[in-house]
């Protein structure tokens, strides 16, 4: 189970109603923006690896960052261009995630192994965020024909 899969009943439970597309988008941001300091604690214990991936989690957490921005920025007025910037920024996250391994930055297995596990948590709410961002595609078309 996903940290996403239960932030919708979480917010129902807490506040009556269900949360806004991007709360939702917003709580799973929240939740993964930690794992960046995770993967800087477990690469800089070996040099070699630090300074190849601290440039990779810097990129993540920029990532993350614009999207909480833009999240804030349109809370009330979230329109077609808003979900499609969400979608950049969550692809180009998810991209980033994934070049922390196949970049070859981590050279150490056991390091690996836990960067690998994190990387396929942080995905997975990703790969979620980005379902629910596909899913807004025909609501706002038929907003916009209206």
């Amino acid at each position: 189970m996903s940290f996403f899969s239960s932030i919708k009943n979480d917010f129902e439970k807490l506040f009556g109603k269900a949360p806004s597309v991007l709360q939702q988008i917003g709580t799973t941001l929240k939740i993964v923006a930690p794992f960046g300091e995770e993967f800087y604690a477990l690469v800089t214990k070996d040099p070699a690896d630090a300074a190849e991936a601290a440039n990779v989690v810097a990129e993540i957490e920029t990532d993350i960052t614009a999207a909480q921005v833009l999240i804030s920025q349109s809370h009330n007025s979230a329109d077609a261009t808003t979900y499609a910037k969400l979608e950049t920024l969550a692809n180009s996250l998810k991209g980033n995630l994934q070049s922390l391994l196949t970049a070859g930055h981590i050279k150490d297995p056991g390091t690996v192994e836990k960067v690998t596990g994190i990387v396929n948590l942080a995905t997975g709410e990703v790969d979620a965020v980005l379902d629910l961002l596909q899913q807004q595609k025909p609501q706002q078309a038929q907003q916009q024909a209206a």
